[in-house]
């Protein structure tokens, strides 16, 4: 927070971080040291904040006029905005083929998706958002790291939060342009090893990040920018798609026209139950998507007009300064002493 270097400059480095390990892996298999680090990264994400709240107590870590409610008010915009969020969490599916793909025994993935990585996602998500909720009140916004005074702690949770983000990326830019390297070049390059395959994949590998690199500046602010993903993208790639894919295949093996011996035994067609389950969630998914993008952008809009345009500094929560910070933990006190000190008539040496 005392290195005052503004956001598309920590954004770049970042960039320029990434562009190595990506342009040097071209499978996922390449870093698996990165996935133990990723996991460890989210529990320091996790864990950092709700163990510095706990130290303190609630009395300390809870927000002004905040308060808990067993059930609080329902919002459409505020419902939209969590479904929007959560699609975006648990949208795996861009990468699962993938994952598929590179593992020695597939028939262990449903283990490991449904009994370790899925219970995994779901005991963090909700230690994160009922303890934090019970610590900070119903006025909490951001991420849970965003709610913690500046110091050691909220240091190494950032950091955390940064490598978090970092190998996410790697793993996601290595799935999508490896389906970009097959598709521009040619389909076999994936899997050759020669200066061609290298060169036109690290073309590719650049490109990308340099349009992440500008996406991120034009919507600076990471929870929004989740939440207009989530609401925008994620339910094509997450609902719309597997159920169209789905229902091709049922009239590959499971149409009316194919004769007893040729649709697999194991197979039947979906009854009633299952088709509406299926129109709902697509009913869900478009209206995700218009009614969360709409919010989703409303909410940039009103951003923008308070921190600046795209490409503009945004300090606000990185720079600990009454300027960019006020509002953020810890700083109420710190920049109402002027202020207080000069109603006193006594001058303010303390920090600004």
């Amino acid at each position: 927070p005392d290195l005052h270097m503004c956001l598309p400059t920590w954004t770049l480095i970042a960039a320029l971080l990434l562009l190595p390990m990506v342009a040097g892996a071209r499978t996922l298999g390449k870093w698996q040291v990165l996935i133990w680090l990723n996991v460890a990264t989210i529990g320091g994400t996790v864990l950092i904040p709700l163990l510095y709240m706990s130290r303190n107590g609630v009395d300390a870590s809870r927000l002004s006029n905040s308060a808990v409610y067993a059930f609080g008010p329902l919002e459409f915009a505020g419902i939209m905005s969590a479904l929007s969020t959560f699609t975006f969490a648990y949208s795996s599916q861009l990468m699962l083929v993938e994952i598929m793909s590179e593992m020695r025994d597939v028939a262990e993935f449903p283990r490991a998706f449904i009994g370790i990585a899925s219970p995994f996602q779901i005991i963090a998500y909700l230690a994160v958002g009922i303890l934090g909720y019970v610590y900070l009140g119903d006025k909490v916004t951001g991420m849970i790291g965003d709610n913690i005074p500046f110091g050691y702690a909220s240091s190494v949770a950032a950091f955390c939060v940064l490598v978090h983000m970092l190998v996410t990326y790697l793993i996601k830019c290595i799935v999508i342009s490896r389906a970009f390297h097959g598709t521009v070049v040619y389909k076999d390059v994936v899997n050759e090893d020669s200066p061609v395959a290298w060169t036109s994949w690290v073309v590719i590998v650049t490109f990308l990040i340099g349009c992440t690199y500008m996406i991120s500046q034009l919507v600076p602010f990471f929870a929004d920018a989740v939440e207009l993903i989530g609401a925008l993208v994620s339910p094509i790639a997450c609902y719309m798609l597997p159920i169209a894919l789905y229902i091709r295949w049922l009239c590959d093996f499971c149409g009316s026209q194919l004769t007893a011996e040729e649709r697999p035994t194991w197979k039947h067609r979906p009854g009633i139950l299952e088709l509406s389950i299926i129109g709902l969630e697509f009913a869900l998914s478009v209206l995700i998507m218009v009614c969360g993008s709409y919010f989703a952008m409303r909410t940039i809009q009103e951003k923008w007009e308070i921190y600046g345009p795209p490409f503009a500094c945004h300090c606000e929560g990185i720079w600990r300064t009454c300027t960019c910070s006020k509002d953020h933990a810890g700083m109420a006190a710190v920049c109402r002493a002027p202020q207080l000190m000069e109603a006193a008539g006594l001058p303010f040496l303390g920090p600004m």
